[in-house]
């Protein structure tokens, strides 16, 4: 008698379980941003698994304007991939202003190293010179360039180094051509939706002795986990420096594209109010 009970509840099983409703999806508002900007650096997160995420907003200076739009998707639990580009781009020349469309990059990042407390990734890029050279706009070169990053939280407070490089005219270019940056950003959260950072940028290129030393200070509020606003105060710090810069935007994920496989999705050391 119990082999036939046993063997009915092993034949009867499948069934129960496959009649089991499938776990309710997460609604978009709830899945968590990975705000990269206003920062001129960038932190070892990456766009949830899945998901499609966008950064929109606008540069002002008193030499011009660009207005960056990236597009963020989340390739796996540990990589993103994105496309950016400014649908305009304003540069302010002998006393007129010349507009048009900006370049475009195409880049990606990997997160190579995770812990509790902090993340490691690279970080590449290739710059197309989708940008009106004649109008002054770009450069007219295309550009390929790295990018290491170190991410670390101590309680509220989190720490992300930048190191890398950018080399234009590629494949053309020569030692000389080469640029390197250095940045350090310190965040904190000072309740679940507002942060505030403040970031040290060093960018040198060597063939021209040109130096870009600059500092920006900024908040970041979250009116979601999946909608966070953003505002910065970017000052020149150099002579070859911008000598202000106003920043302003948004982070929002948009939904997801597909659904990944498994392997779950550990988040890396958070970005500021995110």
């Amino acid at each position: 008698m119990r082999g036939a009970v046993l063997l009915a509840a092993l034949l009867v099983a499948p069934w129960l379980s496959a009649a089991e409703p499938p776990p309710a999806p997460v609604p978009t508002s709830q899945v968590p941003a990975h705000p990269q900007r206003p920062s001129l650096g960038s932190t070892a997160a990456t766009t949830e698994p899945g998901y499609v995420e966008l950064e929109a907003g606008g540069v002002f200076a008193n030499d011009g304007f660009s207005t960056p739009v990236r597009f963020r998707f989340g390739l796996g639990r540990i990589a993103e991939a994105y496309v950016g580009f400014s649908p305009i781009v304003g540069v302010d020349q002998d006393g007129s202003t010349e507009t048009g469309f900006g370049d475009t990059v195409l880049g990606g990042k990997i997160r190579f190293f995770e812990s509790p407390d902090g993340d490691a990734a690279v970080e590449a890029f290739v710059k197309l010179p989708t940008a009106d050279e004649d109008k002054g706009l770009g450069t007219g070169d295309t550009d390929a360039g790295f990018r290491f990053i170190a991410s670390r939280a101590w309680g509220k407070n989190q720490f992300h180094f930048n190191l890398g490089g950018d080399f234009a005219g590629v494949p053309d270019a020569t030692s000389n051509d080469a640029r390197w940056t250095v940045s350090l950003m310190w965040a904190r959260t000072f309740e679940s939706r507002l942060g505030m950072y403040g970031e040290l940028f060093v960018q040198f290129l060597p063939a021209a002795s040109d130096e870009n030393i600059s500092t920006q200070w900024g908040v970041i509020y979250a009116l979601n986990p999946s909608l966070v606003l953003d505002a910065g105060l970017n000052l020149g710090i150099s002579d070859d420096a911008p000598d202000v810069q106003i920043r302003m935007g948004i982070t929002k994920v948009l939904g997801k594209l597909f659904q990944p496989g498994p392997g779950g999705k550990r988040a890396a050391t958070p970005a500021p109010a995110s």
